[in-house]
C-alpha cells in the first residue's frame, strides 16, 4: 500500500461503508440494503417506515414509502432516485412533495405535511408522466400496504408511469 494513491485508499475505505450492495433479485436498480437496523435516511426501503418511526425510532414522519419501477420488489430492495411524489389534500387542494432519496425512500414530517386526518390523494410524477392512486388517504403509512404482493387493495409497491 506505499505507493497506492491517496485517491484508491480513500474509495476503498468509502467501499467499505458501503450499505446496499448488489442484488440481481431487485429489479428495479439491482441493489439491496444491506445495514440492517443502522439509522440512516436509506434504511430499510420498502419496508413500513411509520411502523417504526413511530415507536420512538428516529424522527417522527407523517408520511413515508418507497418508490420503485417494479411492483414486486422485496423489501429492503433500493428503490428508485429522485422520484416526486405529490400529495394534494382532498378539502383545500394544497400541495406538498417529497423527493424520494438514493433508496428510493420518501418521506414528510408532520410539519411538512396537512393537519392530522386530512384526506388526500397522492401521485408519483417523472419527466415520463404521473402515476395517480385511485383512492383518497389519510394514512401516510405507504409501505404498510405497497408491499411485493400489495395489501389492502394495493397493486403492490408504488411504482413510476
Amino acid at each position: 500500500m506505499k505507493n497506492t494513491p491517496q485517491f484508491v485508499i480513500a474509495v476503498l475505505f468509502f467501499a467499505g461503508c458501503a450499505s446496499s450492495t448488489a442484488d440481481s433479485s431487485c429489479a428495479s436498480t439491482g441493489t439491496k440494503w444491506t445495514g440492517g437496523n443502522s439509522a440512516s435516511s436509506v434504511m430499510n426501503p420498502g419496508m413500513d417506515c411509520i411502523a417504526c418511526h413511530t415507536n420512538g425510532h428516529g424522527p417522527r414522519f407523517a408520511v413515508a414509502g418507497t418508490v420503485y419501477s417494479s411492483l414486486t420488489d422485496a423489501d429492503t430492495c433500493d428503490g428508485l432516485y429522485q422520484v416526486s411524489v405529490e400529495l394534494k389534500a382532498v378539502d383545500t387542494g394544497e400541495t406538498v412533495t417529497a423527493t424520494s432519496n438514493s433508496a428510493g425512500n420518501f418521506y414528510l414530517t408532520s410539519n411538512q405535511m396537512f393537519k392530522a386526518g386530512t384526506k388526500f390523494t397522492a401521485r408519483v410524477i417523472t419527466p415520463n408522466g404521473a402515476r395517480a392512486m385511485v383512492t383518497q388517504q389519510t394514512n401516510g403509512a405507504c409501505n404498510s400496504c405497497h408491499t411485493a404482493t400489495g395489501l389492502n387493495g394495493a397493486p403492490g409497491r408504488i411504482v413510476t408511469p
